[in-house]
Formats: C-alpha cells, sequence, structure tokens
C-alpha cells in the first residue's frame, strides 16, 4: 500500500485558505501572516501523521514489523517529500508498517522530541531511516539507539562509526567542481559562494569541489565573496540580501550549495536591479521542480529523489538481516544538469 502525501490541495481545502496561501506559508514567503502560517504548517504535520501508520486498518499481524521515519520539516520542500513518499511507497509494498516521525530540530526542547524518542528507544520498530536532521545532539541521540539505522547525509565531523549505522550521502566535489569549472570555462573569474559549509556533510563536499576547482586555475577564494556561515531557518532571505549588499563589486557567478539558495540569490539580484541584463551566473543543487521554475535556465545536478527513497529503504533491509555487517558510507553521484 503506497503513502499518499498530502498535497498543497489537500492542506488547503481542510484549512479553506488557497494553494498560494499553502506554498507561501510552507516556503517561509512573504504575505502570509504569522498565525496562518503556523496553521498551515501544524496542520500539514498532522495530514503526514495520520497518513504515515500505513497499515493501522489491515487485519492483525498482516504486517512484517514497523520501520520508523525520523525526519524534520518535511513539508519544506518537494525535494524531502518525494523522497519521503518512495520510502513509504516501498515499505508498503513489502507490508511493513511505515511510522512517521516529525522531531523538531529548530526547538530540540520540544516536548513532542521526548516522545518520539522516547519511542524509539522502546524498541516499536525493527529499524530507522532518519532524513533532513541536521542536528548533532539530536543525531547523536538517535545513534545510541540499538536498532538498524540508515541516515540521509549527516554533520560535518559526525562519522559512520559515531551514528552507528549506515549513511547515504550525495557527491558534492565531483559535481560542484565540475560546475564550477564549467563556469571557469566561460570566461567568469571573480566567483562567489552561498551555503553554510557546517550545516550537512553534503555542503561541505559542495564546498570542497569548488574550492577544488578554483585550486585547478590557480585562483584564490576570497572571503569577501564566500557566505558559508549558518544561516537562520527563517532568515535566508534577509541575510543573503545584507551579503549580496555588501559585496565590494559584483561577481561573474554565484555558486549555491542548492536551488533554493539560487532562487533567493537570483530573487535578491532581480529586486536590486544588479543584474538587468543576467550577466550574472547563478548555479544550484537538487533540480528541485519549485525552484526551477522560478530560474529555468539555471544549471544545478539532478538528484533522483525516488530512487534515493529506494536506495534507503533496501539498505535498512539489508542492514536488519545482517546487523552485524561492517558499516557503509554510501556515496551516490547524481547528474550535471547544464543550462543556459
Amino acid at each position: 500500500m503506497a503513502l499518499n502525501r498530502p498535497t498543497m490541495n489537500d492542506i488547503a481545502e481542510s484549512l479553506g485558505v488557497s494553494r498560494v496561501t499553502v506554498w507561501k506559508a510552507l516556503n517561509n514567503k512573504p504575505g502570509v501572516s504569522e498565525d496562518t502560517r503556523e496553521r498551515i504548517k501544524k496542520r500539514t504535520e498532522e495530514l503526514w501523521t495520520r497518513r504515515g501508520h500505513l497499515l493501522r486498518d489491515e487485519p492483525a499481524g498482516r504486517a512484517a514489523f514497523n520501520v520508523s521515519l525520523v525526519v524534520s520539516r518535511a513539508y519544506s520542500s518537494v525535494f524531502w517529500t518525494k523522497i519521503i513518499n518512495q520510502i513509504a511507497t516501498d515499505l508498503g509494498k513489502r507490508r511493513i508498517n511505515f511510522v512517521y516521525n516529525p522531531l523538531d530540530t529548530v526547538d530540540r526542547r520540544e516536548p513532542s522530541n521526548t516522545a518520539v524518542l522516547s519511542m524509539l528507544n522502546g524498541g516499536a520498530s525493527k529499524g530507522i531511516i532518519v532524513v533532513n536532521i541536521y542536528d548533532e545532539q539530536i543525531l547523536r541521540e538517535i545513534a545510541a539507539i540499538d536498532v538498524p539505522k540508515v541516515f540521509l547525509d549527516t554533520v560535518p565531523g559526525l562519522p559512520v562509526h559515531d551514528l552507528r549505522g549506515d549513511v547515504v550521502l550525495l557527491d558534492g566535489v565531483r559535481t560542484m567542481a565540475t560546475i564550477t569549472t564549467h563556469v571557469l570555462q566561460r570566461g567568469c573569474r571573480r566567483l562567489a559562494f552561498v551555503g553554510d559549509t557546517r550545516y550537512a556533510k553534503t555542503n561541505e563536499l559542495r564546498w570542497q569541489g569548488f574550492l577544488a576547482a578554483l585550486a585547478g586555475h590557480r585562483i584564490e577564494p576570497d572571503p569577501a565573496y564566500c557566505l558559508t556561515g549558518p544561516l537562520g531557518v527563517t532568515t535566508h532571505e534577509e541575510e543573503i540580501d545584507a551579503f549580496i549588499g555588501g559585496l565590494p563589486g559584483m561577481p561573474d557567478a554565484i555558486i549555491c550549495v542548492n536551488d533554493y539558495l539560487a532562487y533567493l540569490v537570483a530573487d535578491t539580484l532581480s529586486r536590486r536591479r544588479l543584474d538587468d541584463e543576467n550577466r550574472i551566473v547563478v548555479t544550484g543543487y537538487d533540480d528541485s521542480p519549485e525552484f526551477i521554475f522560478q530560474r529555468p535556465a539555471i544549471t544545478t545536478v539532478h538528484v533522483q529523489n525516488e530512487i534515493i527513497g529506494s536506495r534507503l529503504v533496501s539498505q535498512l533491509l539489508f542492514r536488519i538481516e545482517h546487523p552485524d555487517a561492517d558499516l557503509e558510507e554510501i556515496l551516490v553521484y547524481p547528474t550535471v544538469r547544464f543550462r543556459d
């Protein structure tokens, strides 16, 4: 049985608001009151939780066992919902009960976090898949749970053995070096980089790829053009606007760690009328449809979200069947999509 993830239309109809309002709220766009924004986010979580228990209406004994998905802000991007939907679909085909467990990584003291971690420690699930969790303390608490685990990404400095589970990573060194080299070969010499390099291991890898490409062309990165520090969950737009407004001069290209940041960068350039002739190259990563339509010519990296979801399931089932097998760090090499 597949999971029918809540659509924006489902959320809008259940609250009596428009789909545009839902999109703005889930993507932290202006034009939505804080009360409405919170109602939409809460309703989204409720729909995910309700649909997460796939086999609750099945006859007793039909489910093989439970697998828990631990996730933060699943509603924040289509990128995550595609992966989660595929996880649920694959588990449903195997008659494995899918249990959806949202965690709040913005406020780790949230009481619901304690309840989720307590349930996981209680042995209710035979395995755990961890997606979009980038809080080291929470990751260490999950790592301490004595059941098979598979993580999609981790934080820098927290290796696979500390996680006590397998880790699936998206390549960033090769892909970002390829993009950066391509930009340099087009004649761009003053390059900027945008992305918190300490937020996720994949971000760190993308930064390394950027630096490797510059080194290959004997170019030193200019710190004034590199926004690599922490970005607030709700203040990305303001911080990027301040960064671009404070640049000593306009760069030839801005390399971003994901499409969302690329969208915000392009939007800031447009609002400030700094790139009316579209001369500044902006690149991303993810090939996310919700942002590509805003900047259709963007060069990015195409991630096969559904395949990643299936890969997480198959790896967890392997880990459940072979609990004593050596831990694995699996590196996936997605394809660069060059667009002019």
